[in-house]
């Protein structure tokens, strides 16, 4: 991973250890005064530059994150165009150019992936992990069919670690912040056996007091958005001889915490307060709640995993990788107050335990004028989900209780080959074959006092087989040595599923045809950049929640492909080095995404249709921006000073198809900013920052709790901190 630019990557170190040997190299080879050079492998055809890449993507080096104080997946939009990010009771929701899902449950999958080092992470959950001895991120933006392994709709995420060292370094940080923030990260990187075996590991200890504060607490804490984890991460380097090498991490995290606590307004969907007998009222300070007495919103999700990676060199320009993994996870909750209110009117529990297992063979080779890969890919998961809901508000001693088990098997086959027709001129075509099938046993029922009365269940028992074809064309045009036109055309597939929580046959699958033109260039001397992506979307049979009686007073959610959708805008990155020091960016994104076709009914009415068809589509912000700068500064040479800041702005998101006032957040904007220095044999740093300076209260996903209304999810406030590093 080559850095921004050859000044900065000595100054700007990464909190959880040194830039590895690649890096470094590229650090060196680099020429002063211009933008570096940025080496992805986003096309699983060996590492190529960005900007030669037809691609929209952004790369983001753990240097970047680190001057950003991105520590997880949260942070990752302030870098990121087109990137919006929700969570929704301990579940991430990742929308790529508006393309995702708010469907969390079991049996349901993702529309925008995640990927570590190559391996699906097939539950939301999975993504709440801090960063851990992390090398970059590449976010893919668009379908990425004819290469990653499942359900890449609307775009990849990729985390991709650092492999072992050939030198011995070691790295160690302390960083202490506001609620007694304390996190304490080292890594241990070298050889094992000189010339043959590479080896690192990492471990990262975290936790804080939560800023939200529960003023009615016996038997309830009264703290919450909590942190308390533990990371760690291990790998292995063979070199098994001149043409095989052989990889292998494990990685494990744990968190236990009281987080995420919800802000009830008291308000409807259409932002009316809530009046009446026995109704609550609102709390003015947005950081604080009273909840029921004695809900403890205990949470705790574990999840580990195994990944082996070989690589041979069957030929010049041939190689053969196999990459198998293996993940284990359980999430957990007990004592969740969902309406967030001290009445005693809604609680849940819930534990969901998941395993999965894949392997991906591919076959990479240049051969003249052809460049071309295929794969074949494996996959398969099972997972099971025991979740009873206290439903007092209808009936005292009522309660709703979900127990399922699903399995997926699915495997596929894929092809993309690219062939320059002139030294400028090339052409791309892949395809890939998805079959999928899916399993489930899942019952739901009532239960009154702890009896079941004999109304009020379900069973969602069954399988289903899914199939897909989704191609790839595209043609990309070198004008010069450092501008790049290119188009493409691309087919995106998300798998159907089962609702494990109603009476209802499996969904169908979704489909989306995406369009996309793209210029990505150099200019001044490589002192400025500019990437510009224009795309078109067609979007058909979204899986999308709707809502039914269910008897007893309940209304039951169902899945359905009951929608069609038009996506389209473009975006702008740009990026500068005015003077050697100092390095300036922005991005800009504009988004126009509408449903085309769909009725559906509210959560309060579920016997009422409601066309909400024109409506913008949930969590895709029309504009947003961002910009960032950082300068850097000699201290007679004793080492480098330097400063960073960061602003993120975004438009108004709706959480829901009916665009109603109460379920929508409003625009706002993210400032973060540090400074550092690093003593000149980089052997120290030091850096304060602070994160949302400005103090902005905002929500990322929110949830009817009908008659006490809507819960927003609260979102972290200001904070300061400071850090040292030490590297060995």
């Amino acid at each position: 991973m080559k850095c921004r630019y050859s000044k900065t990557a000595a100054t700007m170190l990464p909190l959880l250890g040194l830039l590895d040997a690649q890096a470094t190299l590229a650090a060196e080879e680099g020429t002063s005064g211009t933008l570096a050079e940025v080496v992805v492998t986003a096309t699983k055809q060996g590492a190529t530059a960005a900007q030669e890449t037809p691609l929209a993507l952004s790369v983001l080096s753990s240097a970047d994150l680190d001057a950003a104080h991105i520590e997880g997946m949260s942070n990752l939009v302030l870098k990121s165009p087109g990137l919006v990010y929700g969570e929704n009771e301990q579940r991430a929701q990742i929308f790529i150019r508006g393309i995702g899902s708010n469907l969390v449950a079991l049996g349901t999958d993702p529309s925008s992936a995640l990927y570590l080092d190559g391996v699906y992470l097939a539950r939301p959950y999975m993504a709440f992990a801090d960063f851990l001895n992390l090398d970059r991120i590449e976010v893919l933006r668009g379908p990425q069919g004819t290469l990653y392994g499942r359900n890449s709709a609307g775009g990849a995420v990729n985390i991709i670690t650092k492999e072992p060292s050939d030198l011995l370094k070691a790295s160690i940080a302390a960083e202490y912040g506001s609620y007694d923030k304390r996190k304490l990260a080292g890594t241990l990187s070298g050889p094992l056996l000189a010339d043959s075996l590479l080896g690192s590991i990492s471990l990262l200890k975290k936790d804080s007091e939560g800023y939200v504060r529960n003023v009615n607490s016996p038997g309830s804490p009264s703290r919450l958005n909590d942190d308390d984890m533990i990371g760690a991460r291990g790998s292995l380097h063979w070199l098994a001889g001149d043409r095989v090498n052989v990889y292998l991490s494990g990685d494990y995290a744990n968190s236990h915490d009281h987080a995420i606590a919800g802000k009830a307004f008291i308000k409807d969907v259409f932002g009316n307060p809530i009046v009446g007998p026995g109704v609550p009222e609102p709390i003015p300070d947005p950081y604080t709640v009273s909840l029921t007495p004695g809900t403890a919103i205990d949470n705790e999700t574990t999840t580990w995993g195994i990944t082996g990676r070989v690589t041979v060199d069957l030929a010049p320009g041939m190689q053969l990788s196999s990459i198998s993994a293996y993940r284990d996870s359980e999430s957990r909750y007990a004592g969740l107050d969902a309406d967030y209110t001290h009445v005693d009117a809604f609680d849940a529990a819930q534990r969901e335990t998941h395993d999965q297992f894949s392997q991906e063979l591919q076959l990479t080779a240049t051969s003249g004028k052809l460049k071309w890969l295929a794969g074949l890919y494996y996959f398969e998961e099972q997972g099971a989900l025991f979740a009873p809901i206290g439903l007092t508000i209808i009936q005292p001693g009522l309660d709703s209780v979900n127990d399922a088990e699903i399995k997926t098997d699915a495997w596929a086959g894929y092809v993309n080959g690219t062939y320059a027709l002139t030294e400028r001129l090339s052409v791309t075509a892949g395809a890939r074959y998805s079959h999928e099938k899916k399993q489930s046993d899942a019952k739901g029922y009532i239960l009154f006092d702890g009896v079941n009365p004999g109304f009020g269940g379900y069973t969602s028992v069954g399988s289903a087989t899914f199939d897909a074809w989704t191609p790839k064309f595209g043609i990309d045009y070198r004008w010069t040595d450092d501008v790049m036109l290119y188009a493409s055309a691309t087919r995106g597939f998300k798998s159907g599923g089962f609702n494990i929580g109603a009476d209802q046959p499996p969904f169908d699958p979704e489909f989306i045809w995406a369009y996309e033109v793209g210029l990505k260039s150099d200019w001044l001397d490589h002192r400025l950049r500019a990437n510009v992506s224009a795309f078109f979307y067609d979007y058909t049979d979204l899986q999308v929640q709707q809502n039914q009686e269910a008897g007893a007073g309940a209304v039951s959610i169902v899945l359905r492909n009951a929608a069609n959708a038009t996506v389209k805008g473009f975006e702008l990155e740009l990026e500068a080095l005015p003077m050697d020091s100092l390095h300036l960016s922005a991005n800009v994104a504009y988004l126009d995404a509408t449903y085309d076709d769909f009725v559906t009914a509210r959560t309060n009415a579920p016997g009422v249709d409601v066309d909400v068809s024109g409506n913008t589509m949930t969590m895709a912000p029309e504009w947003a921006f961002g910009l960032s700068a950082s300068y850097d500064v000699n201290v007679a040479d004793r080492g480098t000073l330097a400063f960073s800041a960061g602003y993120k702005w975004q438009d108004d998101v709706f959480f829901t198809p009916f665009n109603d006032a109460g379920n929508r957040q409003r625009a706002y904007g993210l400032l973060n900013a540090q400074i550092g220095f690093t003593t000149s044999d980089d052997r120290w740093q030091f850096a304060v920052f602070g994160t949302n300076l400005t103090d902005e209260v905002y929500y990322t996903s929110t949830q009817d709790f009908s008659p006490f209304g809507v819960v927003g999810f609260i979102t972290e406030r200001r904070l300061y901190g400071g850090k040292v590093v030490f590297n060995y």
